[in-house]
């Protein structure tokens, strides 16, 4: 009896799992979505701006009073943009930006290493469900800091494997389940409970690996694929 408990708990876990799995696909092509209409409008920003320092040049050759008084007005017009990742991938560049407009409202401060082309052999949802839970995680943790609100981001692509490796700090410390499964703090846990999970699954999918690091209150998790 005891085995046919045990059998039947593991194929309701494994049904959860891909449940849960199968949400954050969803979830995260949603948020593609939703971001392709910001990139335009962050692109389309960048177009204008080339031109009207085209012309501000111009009226620097023939008219430096009226250039000063453009570019008080230009000043006074923009808006700053929160645009850090510029690979030219719509995917990573979507998500990555918006996470870190919501790590800027946290006080937190996302520094971006990446070297990856506009172009890769992954599917976007996959590569939002890794970056988007390793970084919700990092902003989860950094958040609780009182200094040194710092999250390292780097992403690499060498000899058609990509590596992205995210470190943060964090104080307290970190929960395990029996499986050795870390265990967000958030009290709904059924859902978010499950963003490593859900990135190792990814994972396995392109036969990659995944390493976590705790060391001196840092927190640091490599991913290749």
């Amino acid at each position: 009896m005891f085995k046919v408990y045990a059998m039947h708990k593991m194929q309701l876990d494994v049904e959860r799992e891909n449940r849960e799995y199968a949400y954050q696909v969803q979830y995260y092509d949603k948020q593609i979505k939703d971001r392709q209409t910001m990139i335009q409008e962050v692109r389309r920003t960048r177009h204008d701006m080339k031109n009207n320092m085209i012309y501000l040049k111009e009226l620097l050759n023939t008219d430096a009073e009226k250039a000063r008084k453009f570019l008080d007005e230009y000043i006074g017009q923009s808006e700053a943009t929160d645009e850090i990742s510029k690979s030219g991938n719509l995917a990573v560049d979507a998500l990555i930006n918006y996470k870190n407009m919501t790590a800027r409202e946290k006080e937190i401060t996302i520094h971006l290493e990446s070297q990856i082309p506009a172009e890769l052999p992954y599917e976007s949802t996959d590569l939002s469900i890794i970056l988007g839970n390793l970084l919700d995680n990092a902003i989860e943790a950094t958040e609780k800091l009182k200094v040194e609100k710092d999250i390292f981001v780097s992403l690499m692509y060498r000899k058609e494997k990509l590596l992205i490796k995210v470190r943060n700090p964090y104080t307290g410390d970190l929960k395990k389940d029996r499986a050795g499964n870390y265990i967000s703090e958030k009290k709904d846990r059924e859902n978010h409970g499950i963003g490593l999970k859900s990135v190792r699954k990814v994972v396995e999918k392109y036969e990659g690996v995944m390493e976590i690091h705790t060391e001196n209150q840092i927190f640091e998790i490599c991913v290749i694929i």
